[in-house]
């Protein structure tokens, strides 16, 4: 250690901030005391304060944001209880022994801690949920409209409903109502479960628009599967028919979208290099995933 014979040895020293083991966001000092023969410290106190490098002990304890006795010690990591507002301050932390302040130190900031923000989050939740849902949501499509109204149209079910006092167009749009509805809550139960577990880590919602948005994309991807279903039910024979190419679209559209987006773009003859090309790929990425639009 360098010697500086106008400065009286302590024994004391403080390690730059280092990270606290519970929580690497949280910054703690180690403490050290340099005695003879291993001897430990004497009576002390760590203070931290947001001034820097006062001369007397008043100004320092006046500035106090923290104060821990560090007696009887070689060597110990404090990790200083402060609010998160107060760790990323400036700070000096100083070793007071006697009334008298021996060591100082300027240690910087003690949290390493960024808040979550807005746009931050909306891209977690895009990037975390979009694959999830997307794969999830058609599956529910395709198997509801299936279930509810592709079966019987198939195996005859439906001539024998529409003997009632119902009409073709009703029936179908009844039942379509229905499948649609279920999406709908589906999707804001999905949500809703959602915000709930952002505001117990994160503190915050995903704003309202946003959310909307969100809903509004998986809700029209639905609807969507649900049409192609109703629709090939109208141009199949048989239940194994129609089931297969209902989960043939899903696999084509649900899964593989992305390559269908890249096979439109090489099809549509627009040279990759022009401006025409980029406002056309990030239009279709843009009708493709709208909630991960900033």
């Amino acid at each position: 250690m360098p010697i500086n014979p106008a400065v009286p040895y302590t024994g004391f020293a403080l390690a730059p901030p280092v990270a606290e083991y519970s929580n690497y966001s949280n910054l703690a000092i180690l403490v050290l005391y340099f005695g003879p023969g291993g001897k430990a410290s004497p009576s002390a106190d760590l203070i931290i304060s947001n001034q820097s490098a006062p001369s007397q002990l008043s100004a320092v304890e006046s500035s106090e944001l923290f104060n821990a006795s560090i007696s009887g010690v070689t060597h110990e990591i404090v990790d200083p209880v402060m609010p998160l507002k107060e760790k990323k301050e400036n700070l000096t932390a100083f070793v007071v022994s006697n009334s008298t302040v021996v060591y100082d130190i300027y240690i910087g900031h003690l949290s390493t801690y960024v808040p979550m923000t807005q746009s931050k989050l909306q891209g977690l939740v895009t990037d975390d949920t979009s694959f999830l849902i997307g794969f999830l949501m058609p599956i529910l499509a395709v198997f509801s409209a299936y279930l509810t109204y592709g079966k019987d149209r198939t195996t005859g079910v439906i001539e024998s409903v529409l003997k009632r006092p119902i009409s073709r167009s009703g029936l179908i749009g009844s039942r379509f109502l229905s499948n649609l509805t279920a999406i709908i809550v589906a999707v804001a139960l999905a949500m809703l479960v959602a915000q709930m577990i952002i505001r117990h880590y994160f503190g915050l919602y995903l704003s309202g628009s946003y959310t909307a948005l969100f809903i509004f994309e998986y809700v029209v991807e639905g609807a969507a599967f649900l049409s192609l279903v109703y629709l090939i039910s109208h141009l199949v024979k048989s239940q194994g028919a129609l089931l297969g190419a209902a989960i043939g679209v899903y696999v084509v559209l649900g899964l593989f979208w992305s390559i269908i987006v890249d096979i439109v773009m090489f099809e549509s003859h627009i040279p990759s290099d022009t401006l025409a090309y980029v406002k056309a790929y990030l239009a279709m990425e843009a009708i493709s995933h709208p909630a991960s639009r900033p």
